[in-house]
């Protein structure tokens, strides 16, 4: 019997950063087709403001959740899975925000690009070559401890910021 927790950031209601509940629950195993990964840290965007404001492309259905862009280790693999393995080490990039967007000038849906297995390659492809050359480098501004959710969206919100915010995660617990 899997005891593990993990916290969640969500929200019950649309607003500002004062609607953002880190949640405390216990921590599932990953279905058919999925994997699980022990986030280490958190990329901000404005599509989450957005969306925790109700305007985005999509409204959020409550309770919430937030989550665009991670960096952790795959820890847990659902059945079927075979392109990914269990690792040690984290992520050198947070995937799921390069596998969403297409880092040009022009914005894309996370679904553009990674419902099409074509271009799925192509995007990772390119973003792994620049990284691996140093071509592509992040540009972190600040880094806020998972307990300082709202003041990391509140900075995100106040347009000070010069490069990424990043949010550090506690690890799992046993209950």
């Amino acid at each position: 019997m899997n005891t593990q927790t993990a916290k969640t950031v969500r929200f019950h209601e649309t607003g500002d950063a004062s609607v953002l509940k880190l949640e405390e629950h216990k921590l599932a195993e990953p279905g058919p087709g999925e994997i699980r990964i022990r986030v280490e840290a958190i990329g901000l965007n404005r599509a989450e403001i957005m969306f925790r404001e109700g305007k985005y492309l999509e409204m959020p259905e409550f309770p919430s959740k937030l989550g665009y862009e991670a960096s952790g280790v795959i820890d847990a693999l659902g059945n079927g899975v075979v392109t990914f393995a269990l690792d040690k080490e984290p992520t050198p990039f947070p995937l799921f925000a390069a596998l969403g967007k297409g880092l040009t000038l022009r914005g894309y849906t996370i679904f553009e690009t990674s419902t099409d297995p074509e271009r799925l390659k192509r995007a990772t492809d390119y973003i792994n070559a620049r990284l691996e050359s140093g071509a592509l480098q992040p540009l972190i501004d600040r880094v806020f401890p998972l307990s300082e959710i709202r003041e990391a969206h509140e900075y995100m919100a106040s347009n000070l910021q010069m490069g990424k915010i990043v949010v550090t995660v506690l690890t799992l617990t046993a209950a």
